[in-house]
C-alpha cells in the first residue's frame, strides 16, 4: 500500500513536473513573440522615422534649391534691367549728339525743319499757324523766316513767334488760339521715340531666353 502511494506520488509529481515544464515553454514562446513583436514595432517606428526625417530633408533642401533659384531669376532680372537701361541711355545720349551735330549742318538742319513744317501743316486743320524755337534758331532765320516758309511750298500762313522756347533744336506749331499744337523739337521726338528703342532694345537682350516674361519691366 505505502509502494502503492509513493507510485502515485512519483506519477503526480511527473505529471506536475511536465505541466510547469510546458506552461514554462509557453510562457517562453509568448514572451519571444513579444520579443519579436516589439522589436518588429521598433524596427517600423524607426523606418517611419527615417523615413520622416528624409522626407523634411528634402523638403528642406527643394526648398533651399528653389530659394536658390529665385534669386538667381532675380540677380538675372535685375542686372537685364540694369542693361536695358545702360543700352537705352546710351543710344539716346547718341542720338541727342547726333541731333546736336544737324544743328551744326545748316543746310541739313532746316531740310528737317522743312520736313518738320510740312507734317505739321498738313495735320493741323488751319490756314493760320504760329511757329516757335529756340533763342539760336530765332537770330539764325530772323529777316529770313518768310522766304524758308514759301520754299517749303505750303499754302498756309505760318507765323514765326518771338519768344522762344527751351529746346536743342526742332519746331513747335500750334494754332494761334493754341488748342491745337504739334511739338517737333528734339527733346519731343526723342521722347515719342523711346517706346520704339525700348521695345527694340528688349528684343535684342532677350534673343534666345526663353522665358522673357521672367523680367520685369524697369
Amino acid at each position: 500500500m505505502i509502494l502503492s502511494e509513493q507510485t502515485q506520488e512519483s506519477k503526480l509529481e511527473s505529471a506536475l513536473l511536465a505541466r510547469a515544464e510546458q506552461l514554462a515553454k509557453e510562457h517562453i514562446a509568448l514572451a519571444e513573440g513579444e520579443r519579436e513583436r516589439i522589436i518588429h514595432e521598433a524596427r517600423e517606428h524607426t523606418k517611419l522615422h527615417q523615413e520622416r526625417e528624409e522626407q523634411i530633408a528634402s523638403a528642406l533642401a527643394e526648398r533651399h534649391y528653389r530659394r536658390r533659384i529665385q534669386a538667381a531669376e532675380i540677380q538675372l532680372r535685375t542686372k537685364l534691367d540694369q542693361t536695358r537701361w545702360a543700352l537705352i541711355q546710351t543710344v539716346m545720349s547718341e542720338l541727342e549728339n547726333r541731333l546736336q551735330e544737324l544743328t551744326k549742318n545748316e543746310n541739313e538742319y532746316k531740310a528737317i525743319l522743312k520736313q518738320s513744317i510740312c507734317a505739321g501743316a498738313a495735320v493741323i486743320e488751319s490756314d493760320t499757324l504760329t511757329a516757335y524755337l529756340n533763342a539760336r534758331d530765332l537770330i539764325m532765320f530772323d529777316e529770313r523766316w518768310q522766304a524758308f516758309v514759301q520754299d517749303c511750298g505750303i499754302d498756309k500762313t505760318i507765323t514765326l513767334s518771338d519768344d522762344p522756347i527751351e529746346c536743342s533744336g526742332g519746331i513747335l506749331l500750334s494754332t494761334h488760339d493754341n488748342r491745337i499744337r504739334l511739338d517737333n523739337t528734339f527733346e519731343q521726338r526723342l521722347q515719342r521715340l523711346r517706346p520704339a528703342l525700348e521695345k527694340t532694345v528688349m528684343e535684342k537682350l532677350f534673343t534666345g531666353v526663353t522665358d522673357p516674361g521672367i523680367i520685369g519691366r524697369g
